[in-house]
């Protein structure tokens, strides 16, 4: 796809035309795109004082944070795959059950990351404050769970975007809006 192709110096030129938005912008480096091309956009982000999150894919978990994505990042978001390759846990073993390897991970590079790791109809768990909290999910009848975790994250940037309190309440709204969509087929 073309986000495959997009490289830093794209983050360079897009971030150029957002000066009218100092200390106002929000940056979600996002795994469509080359992780080279990530780090660079919340390299430059925090150069604007945007708000930064960063996702990623499971097998690119170690060479992410080699490369200092999470350096970067205000808020890291997980599904629990992912804060297992995180965390170096091996597969099968519960979100709840490496979460403190996924904080000593994270806050070694960042001390002051939020994190939230997914871990479907059992919920969600959120970092902040040296704390973990765990975040019940919403009752709801799943039809498809496709595209829960991005509409999670939608709902935990507009929560951010609004100014809403990290715990509870922008972690129920994207878990609210999580159950939502799993109630759709599309």
């Amino acid at each position: 796809s073309a986000s495959e192709r997009v490289e830093p110096a794209d983050m360079e030129a897009a971030m150029a035309r957002c000066g009218a938005f100092r200390g106002a912008g929000m940056a979600l480096a996002a795994p469509e795109a080359p992780l080279a091309a990530r780090v660079r956009l919340l390299e430059l982000a925090g150069g604007y004082g945007f708000f930064r999150a960063a996702a990623i894919r499971s097998g690119e978990a170690a060479e992410a944070l080699r490369r200092g994505l999470f350096r970067h990042a205000d808020l890291v978001a997980l599904n629990a795959d992912e804060a297992r390759a995180v965390a170096g846990s091996p597969d099968g073993t519960p979100p709840e059950g490496c979460r403190e390897a996924v904080a000593a991970a994270l806050t070694a590079v960042q001390p002051g990351v939020r994190i939230v790791v997914t871990a479907g109809e059992r919920g969600a768990m959120a970092f902040a404050d040296g704390q973990w909290t765990s975040v019940p999910p919403c009752p709801a009848k799943a039809v498809n769970t496709a595209g829960a975790g991005d509409a999670f994250l939608g709902g935990l940037l507009a929560g951010e975007a609004l100014g809403m309190p990290f715990l509870p309440d922008a972690v129920q709204l994207a878990t609210l809006i999580a159950s939502l969509k799993v109630t759709s087929r599309d």
